[in-house]
């Protein structure tokens, strides 16, 4: 239920384009030949619990998320794998698929937070931008990166010429290397950072349809769980509380998954104490 097929793809950026952009309404009907019931019926619950479309008696339309001014980009897959040495030294990929919910999309900022980091991260690799119109294979577009580092924070931005265009998919994503960033035992987790759980996760500004978090420990964990913070600081993560949305946690031995289900904006994490 992570990775959408292409006839999927091409189906949610033509409705973009008819309701978003032309502003048409598309019968339920027109669209059920065109690939299986049940993906279409999964796609359209999804972009309706998004707010990307209403769909009313059988009548798509355009949703409410277009009225919030701030949202343009519909996340159809954020992907993050954090690989954690017996030195803890933290291997951490991130891959993003999106399509423009509008026109004219010039730029995407992305932020790592490093919690109480003391120095930047040693390694930062760029994987290339992809972009390819659904709509129209004849329009090209290219796609390029800027980054800002500092121990704490490092800001990439993700620049498109041309602007994206409605129809259009785009993949990115980067890599970075931090040495002995999680601590091994917890005297030195409340030593170093003054918490009581290491943490890895992510934050949600934009509509995302599918989001899936991946750490792989060098050894297994205890109380593992995973929470949506509320309140985020460059010091780290506070106030967490139950997951409200469609989720899956998951700990198998020293891998811990968290997928989540068209999430509810806001900033969520897997939390996990070191064995000793």
């Amino acid at each position: 239920m992570g990775e959408l097929s292409l006839a999927s793809k091409k189906l949610i950026a033509t409705l973009l384009k008819k309701v978003g952009i032309d502003n048409e309404n598309v019968n339920v009907n027109e669209i059920m030949t065109r690939m299986n019931r049940m993906e279409i019926e999964r796609i359209l619950d999804g972009l309706s619990k998004l707010n990307v479309i209403d769909v009313k008696n059988g009548v798509i339309s355009k949703g409410r998320v277009y009225s919030e001014g701030d949202k343009y980009l519909l996340f159809l897959n954020i992907n993050k794998i954090c690989n954690v040495s017996p030195k803890g030294d933290r291997a951490l990929r991130i891959n993003f698929e999106a399509t423009p919910l509008v026109n004219g999309v010039r730029e995407r900022i992305h932020q790592s937070n490093r919690f109480n980091a003391q120095k930047a991260s040693r390694v930062i690799r760029f994987k290339k931008i992809i972009r390819k119109n659904l709509l129209d294979e004849n329009k090209k577009g290219e796609g390029k990166w800027e980054k800002e580092v500092d121990p704490k924070l490092i800001k990439f931005r993700v620049t498109f010429d041309p602007p994206l265009e409605v129809g259009e998919m785009i993949k990115y994503g980067f890599y970075t290397w931090d040495e002995k960033y999680f601590p091994l035992t917890m005297e030195e987790l409340h030593k170093r950072y003054n918490m009581d759980y290491s943490m890895e996760g992510i934050a949600i500004g934009q509509p995302t349809y599918y989001v899936k978090i991946t750490i792989n420990l060098p050894w297994v964990p205890k109380n593992v769980k995973a929470e949506k913070i509320l309140v985020v600081t460059l010091d780290g993560p506070h106030e967490g509380v139950e997951i409200q949305s469609k989720h899956r946690l998951a700990v198998n031995g020293n891998k811990i998954t968290l997928e989540l289900w068209q999430p509810d904006y806001g900033a969520y994490f897997i939390k996990w104490q070191p064995p000793k």
